[in-house]
Order: C-alpha cells, then sequence, then structure tokens
C-alpha cells in the first residue's frame, strides 16, 4: 500500500527551497518509482496506491495497479485505516510503503521479505530510529495506525501489546528518506531533477541581467 498525498501537494516540508515546477516534478518522480519498485516486486494486482488526489488516479491507472481514492478528511493514518478495511478480505498482510525513500527497488523489497515468514509484522524505522519507514501488518493485527512524531517507537510497542511483535530490519537502503534538501543532494538518484533545476536557476539569473 502506498500512500501519496498529490502531485501538487506532496513533500510540503521541502516547498521553501524548492524552485516552480520542480517540487511537482519530484514527487511524480517519486510516485512513479516507488509503484514500478512494488509492481516488479510484488505484481501489479497487488499493489495499490492510497490517494486523495485525481492526478495521482491517473498516474496509477496508467502504470496498471490499483488506486483507491482517499474518502475520509485528510490524514495519512485515517488514509491507510481506510485501505485496509477495503483490503481486508483480498490480502493477508498489507505493507505501507512510503514515497520517499530514495533506495527503494524491486531488488531491495525483495531482500527485505526474504527471511520473514509470510504473517509476520515487519517494521523498517528511519535513520533516526525515529520514524517509521516501511511498515507491514498481519491484516489479523488490530494496532491502529500511528504515524508521526516517534512513530517507530509506537508502532513497536503496540504491535507487541497486541501479541504481534514485529521483526525490525535496519540493515537496508530502506531506511533512507526525503526529508529536507540535504537528502536530495545526497542521492544520485536526483541528479537529473537537481541539475534541471540548477539549470532553470542559471538561466532565469541571465534573463534578468
Amino acid at each position: 500500500m502506498i500512500p501519496a498525498k498529490g502531485i501538487a501537494t506532496g513533500k510540503s516540508r521541502l516547498a521553501h527551497c524548492l524552485r516552480p515546477g520542480m517540487r511537482e516534478r519530484l514527487n511524480l518522480f517519486q510516485l512513479m518509482s516507488t509503484i514500478r519498485a512494488a509492481a516488479d516486486a510484488f505484481g501489479p494486482e497487488r499493489t495499490y496506491v492510497v490517494s486523495p488526489c485525481a492526478e495521482v488516479g491517473a498516474v496509477v491507472r496508467s502504470e496498471g495497479v490499483r488506486f483507491i481514492r482517499e474518502s475520509v478528511p485528510p490524514g495519512l493514518n485515517d488514509a491507510l485505516e481506510q485501505a485496509r478495511t477495503e483490503l481486508a478480505t483480498r490480502a493477508l498482510t498489507m505493507t505501507v510503503l512510503p514515497v520517499d525513500l530514495p533506495g527503494v527497488s524491486a531488488e531491495a523489497l525483495r531482500d527485505l521479505f526474504l527471511h520473514c515468514a509470510p504473517d509476520e509484522a515487519l517494521i523498517v524505522p528511519d535513520r533516526a530510529t525515529d520514524g517509521t519507514n516501511v511498515l507491514r501488518l498481519p491484516m489479523a493485527c488490530p494496532i491502529q495506525f500511528s504515524y508521526g512524531p516517534r512513530s517507530f517507537a509506537t508502532h513497536v510497542r503496540l504491535l507487541a501489546m497486541a501479541g504481534f511483535p514485529p521483526r525490525v530490519i535496519r540493515g537496508t537502503c530502506l531506511r533512507d528518506d526525503l526529508d529536507d534538501i540535504r537528502h536530495l543532494r545526497m542521492h544520485s538518484r536526483y541528479s537529473e531533477l537537481i541539475a534541471a533545476d540548477e539549470n532553470h536557476k542559471n538561466s532565469c539569473e541571465r534573463s534578468r541581467t
């Protein structure tokens, strides 16, 4: 399950440091990269995107995967609860995969689940061991999604209390996420986007002189 805020509204933390159009191109690039990695790893019929954004829906359908139109008030946790309800009779587990993981690939996703039981809860923390980068829940697990500050510790605690102690995976490139401009510049997969943005900036500056 890939939650996506929107092509124009995603990665709002970067809005102050990206020029017009760059944020939208970044959001589209990340969405398509994540969809293609998940579809390659698990199959398009098992890959879902939940979003309130019609533009995201059009991209999802063009990629041949499943779209769930978010109908609840905006918010990640509520969107995931809606998605879980819709998948309750179709799947044994649900894996939440954000769109802002620079290291996402089919190979990384396959490796993640290589040594896990099919019904085992799994969690990948971010590099700071504060947030939750990847979360797999058995459908029988009753915990509420708790994304936000300190979500990793919260999810681990709730899973343990519910009788589903999770396998915590730390040795994976999926621990990296994209939260500020430094992360964007650190990863080579964004180099073309950054170069295009810099060219646009230089062109604008020359036109003003």
